[in-house]
């Protein structure tokens, strides 16, 4: 009974650490946000729906931090931190339960939309812009250093007769509208529509 028991014991311990080292993998250690691991695979599985079915879409913004190098440089790493982990818990705080928010890169990070239409994006974009334009981190002389962003994206929804989606040009659609919202003057936002 003894040595059974250990087994249990031993497989139900396992068990436990296997899903603790899915969470870890899964999670931006930073902000607490999924991982660009956890984005890869919602992002397939989205354009997997997308293929398959013509009436499941999504709309996937990437939203990009403006001016964090500066920050890192007359601040240090310390509050360039701080400015991500701000962003982050913003997004969050906005993000609907079925959406996906993941960082992507050092001060990056994407957004997966279920079920957003092309009018639902640019509402979202528009929210995400003003709303983080009232967010600031403090400096070190009691002042506030203002915080923007840039965002970019793509609405993926396939009419019927067209083509399938393709996860790289997809994504290069909504980097290069990103490059677009950078280009304009920063604190602001394009689809990919706007730059074809």
């Amino acid at each position: 009974i003894s040595i059974f028991l250990a087994q249990v014991s031993s497989a139900a311990q396992n068990k436990f650490l296997l899903r603790r080292l899915e969470t870890i993998a899964n999670t931006d250690g930073l902000t607490g946000v999924a991982s660009r691991s956890f984005f890869d695979q919602a992002y397939e599985t989205a354009i997997k729906n997308t293929r398959h079915f013509q009436n499941i879409h999504f709309s996937m913004l990437i939203i990009d931090i403006n001016g964090l190098k500066q920050v890192n440089d007359s601040y240090g790493h310390v509050k360039g931190d701080e400015m991500i982990k701000s962003v982050a818990s913003f997004l969050k705080s906005h993000c609907r339960t079925t959406d996906i928010l993941s960082r992507i890169g050092g001060d990056e990070f994407a957004i997966i939309a279920p079920e957003t239409s092309a009018e639902e994006y640019e509402d979202l974009c528009g929210r995400v812009l003003e709303t983080v334009r009232a967010l600031a981190i403090a400096d070190d002389d009691g002042g506030a250093v203002p915080l923007t962003v840039s965002v970019g994206g793509v609405v993926a929804q396939v009419p019927a007769g067209s083509e399938p989606l393709r996860i790289d040009s997809l994504l290069a659609d909504a980097d290069r509208s990103l490059y677009a919202a950078k280009t304009a003057g920063r604190n602001t936002a394009a689809a990919a529509a706007d730059i074809d």
